[in-house]
C-alpha cells in the first residue's frame, strides 16, 4: 500500500514539522497550500488519509471537506481537520462531523496523536473496504446462483412442453388411426391407446398446475431433479 498523506495548510512551520515526523513512519506527505490547491491534489494523488487546516487564505476548512465528500473520487478519503485552538467549540465540532470528517483535531496537537488518527483511519476503511469486498462477493454469487436456478426452471418448462406436444402427437394418430382403420378389434386398440394418452396428458396437466407452484428458484434441488426427466 503507498502510504501518501495530504497536507492542507500554510502554516510553514507545521509543514515542516509533521513532514520531518511522518517521514520517520515511510509516510509521504504531499503539500498544498490552499484549500482549491489540496482538492485538486486530492484527485491527483489519491492520498489514504487528508490533514487538513481550519485557517485556509481562500476556502473555510468545511468548504473544502464539502467538495471532498461531493466528488466520487474522492469522498471516501478519510478526512482529518485540525481546528484552531479559538474554534474550539462543541458546535463547530459538530459542525464539522456532521459534515462527515473522520476526526478532529485542535492545534496545538502533538505529533504522535496525530500519527494515532492517521492510523486508526487506515485501519478504519481497510476494514471497511474488506467488508465492502465481502458483501460483494455474497452478492454475486447470490445473482449467480439466481441465474442458474432460473435456467433450470426455463429448462423444465421446455421439458414439460415437449411431454405434451408428445401425448398430443401420440393422440393425433391414435385418432387417425381410429378413422381409418375398418377392422372392429383394431379400432378398440386405437381406442385403447387415445384413452391411455388422454389420461397421460391430462396428468400432465394437473401436475404443470402443482409444479408452478413447487418449481420456483428457491427450489434448487426439486428443479435439477425436474430437469432431468
Amino acid at each position: 500500500m503507498n502510504k501518501n498523506i495530504l497536507l492542507i495548510s500554510n502554516d510553514y512551520f507545521f509543514q515542516d514539522n509533521i513532514i520531518n515526523y511522518l517521514n520517520l513512519y515511510g509516510w509521504k506527505v504531499v503539500i498544498a497550500q490552499t484549500g482549491e490547491e489540496g482538492f485538486k491534489k486530492a484527485i491527483q494523488e489519491k492520498p489514504n488519509v487528508i490533514l487538513c487546516d481550519s485557517l485556509l487564505a481562500d476556502l473555510d476548512s468545511h468548504q473544502v471537506l464539502e467538495e471532498i465528500r461531493s466528488n466520487i473520487e474522492t469522498q471516501a478519503i478519510p478526512f482529518i481537520l485540525l481546528a484552531d485552538s479559538n474554534q474550539n467549540s462543541y458546535d463547530y465540532y459538530r459542525f464539522i462531523m456532521e459534515l462527515w470528517a473522520d476526526d478532529y483535531l485542535v492545534k496545538p496537537v502533538s505529533n504522535e496523536i496525530i500519527f494515532k488518527s492517521i492510523e486508526s483511519r487506515i485501519k478504519r476503511k481497510f476494514y471497511l473496504e474488506k467488508n465492502l469486498k465481502r458483501e460483494i462477493d455474497k452478492t454475486k454469487k447470490q445473482l449467480k446462483l439466481k441465474n442458474e436456478k432460473e435456467k433450470i426452471q426455463e429448462e423444465v418448462w421446455d421439458n414439460l412442453l415437449i411431454n405434451v406436444r408428445n401425448q398430443l402427437n401420440k393422440i393425433k394418430l391414435a385418432i387417425k388411426l381410429l378413422n381409418s382403420s375398418t377392422f372392429e378389434s383394431k379400432k378398440q386398440i386405437y381406442a385403447m391407446i387415445l384413452q391411455e394418452e388422454c389420461a397421460t396428458l391430462n396428468e400432465l396437466v394437473n401436475n404443470a398446475n402443482e409444479l408452478r407452484v413447487l418449481l420456483t428458484p428457491d427450489h434448487l434441488d426439486l428443479l435439477q431433479y425436474y430437469s432431468k426427466k
